[in-house]
């Protein structure tokens, strides 16, 4: 999220910031992530933005300790920069622990922190001297103090910082991978989680897109579900294309999809999920292509028909062009909207040799990929004891190299019921029967209704069938050859 002025941006698309909602009352500890807003202590022209707050993190989580400021004119001295621990109960003196003085960063004064404390820009001079810390331990809370000089400006603000142990039960099941997409298609972010009885507290998910060598520093909110309201204005380039995959998160899917996918879209994203005590993260990269001609899929476009209960088969074979290079990864997805536009869900990816198909919940069990040897160009895959459910329009993806390309299988499922054909027979020979049955009840009594084509057969060699048959202009139609009619 961009600095500034956090209500005001999140007011304009009518949800509470994921801060403001939980509250901190008296007596009662702060939720994961809720900050309480005290007052900044501003000497000077230079002044800083941030106001003194309470951040509170889980263990082994990255904090995030703000610190935005402005310079003024008068203020024509070196900028130095310099955070606290400010010392404690427990503690003889302040500790410095990490420092920014003549263009130059220094971070290793404190050993506790050492390794572990950085600035979130490379840009501090703009006006951002906020810092993170990685793999926060229970050890680590505190009090922080943020301290910019510029003479004859001095500001400063202090962050209460409570790390707690993670005690909740909220799991990502969705694996950390690569998503590779061609440019101007949608690509699906999967974030598929669960939570149980103990995690009590407001559910929340955050979208960040993450910079930095290890991705350690948040760029950017890019939507969010807080309050049972979606916010995905945040992020100008994303702004009307980027949408939660679910009407239902409620229910364990907080999955993203991205329209018009661009190759400046390209990055690392990650999906966090709150509910207190409970909180989990999971980083996806992204990666979008501007090429599709080093793989190819084969497999026409088509409507597949089963009959529920029976194992149905969905073709995608595909041929990779031998200079392609880059890891294969195969997903296929359920798509939804009037034009297919929308991935519903995605059930199961190969993604470097390996399988993963426990996404969706009403197909675990029942979706398997055909082909042990997917290199070899199968991506098939059968889905088991299939549904009138299950039909719907599926999209496999394959995406090789710099190489993506996709196709599309409409299924039907049809009901089964105690007159259904039996795996074996066809339609012709259940109504050949059953007109046969018919037939012979007709014979029994008189007038024209009665006429068989007995003798009719025997003239031209045909062998009998049942009895007889009753003809009629429907029957004829069918089978001309078996029948006579005046």
């Amino acid at each position: 999220m961009q600095a500034g002025d956090p209500e005001r941006q999140l007011s304009s698309c009518r949800c509470h910031p994921l801060d403001s909602h939980h509250g901190v009352s008296a007596g009662l500890p702060a939720p994961v992530g809720s900050r309480r807003f005290l007052s900044p202590d501003i000497t000077g022209s230079l002044s800083i933005t941030t106001p003194d707050q309470t951040i509170q993190e889980a263990q082994g989580e990255t904090v995030h300790l703000p610190c935005m400021f402005t310079l003024n004119p008068e203020d024509q001295g070196p900028l130095d920069i310099e955070w606290l621990r400010l010392s404690g109960p427990n503690e003889a003196r302040d500790h410095v622990i990490i420092l920014y003085a003549v263009d130059k960063i220094h971070s290793d004064f404190y050993y506790d922190l050492k390794g572990r404390v950085h600035f979130t820009t490379n840009d501090i001079v703009s006006g951002d001297a906020s810092i993170k810390i990685r793999n926060v331990r229970p050890s680590d809370s505190g009090t922080y103090q943020c301290k910019v000089k510029k003479a004859p400006g001095v500001a400063k603000t202090t962050i209460q910082l409570t790390v707690v142990e993670f005690i909740g039960n909220v799991s990502i099941t969705t694996p950390e991978q690569t998503i590779q997409e061609a440019q101007g298609e949608t690509v699906h972010l999967p974030c598929i989680f669960t939570f149980i009885s103990k995690d009590q507290g407001p559910l929340d998910i955050e979208w960040f897109r993450l910079s930095g060598p290890s991705n350690e520093a948040v760029d950017r909110v890019v939507i969010l579900y807080s309050a049972d309201k979606v916010c995905d204005d945040f992020y100008t380039d994303l702004k009307g294309r980027i949408h939660f995959t679910s009407n239902d998160i409620r229910s364990g899917d907080a999955s993203i999809n991205i329209t018009n996918v661009q190759l400046s879209d390209a990055g690392t994203y990650q999906c966090r999920v709150k509910k207190h005590p409970g909180l989990v993260n999971r980083n996806i990269q992204l990666a979008v292509t501007g090429s599709t001609e080093s793989v190819n899929i084969t497999t026409p476009e088509q409507t597949v028909q089963e009959v529920q209960g029976e194992t149905v088969h969905l073709p995608c074979m595909f041929t990779p062009n031998p200079e392609g290079q880059g890891p294969l990864f195969i997903d296929w997805m359920q798509l939804t909207g009037p034009e297919n536009e929308v991935v519903n869900r995605m059930f199961i990816v190969n993604l470097a040799d390996k399988i993963y198909d426990d996404f969706y919940q009403d197909m675990k069990g029942r979706v398997k990929f055909t082909s042990n040897d997917i290199r070899s160009g199968d991506a098939s895959i059968n889905i088991t004891n299939v549904q009138l459910s299950d039909a719907g329009t599926y999209q496999c993806g394959v995406f090789y190299g710099h190489g993506a390309v996709k196709r599309t299988i409409q299924l039907i499922v049809v009901g089964s019921s105690r007159g259904a054909v039996k795996k074996g027979h066809t339609w012709e020979s259940v109504f050949r029967t059953l007109l046969s049955f018919r037939a012979g009840l007709s014979a029994q009594r008189p007038g024209k209704r009665g006429h068989t084509e007995h003798m009719h057969r025997q003239r031209q060699g045909l062998s009998p069938i049942g009895s007889s048959i009753e003809c009629t202009p429907w029957s004829k139609a069918l089978w001309p050859e078996c029948c006579h009619y005046k």
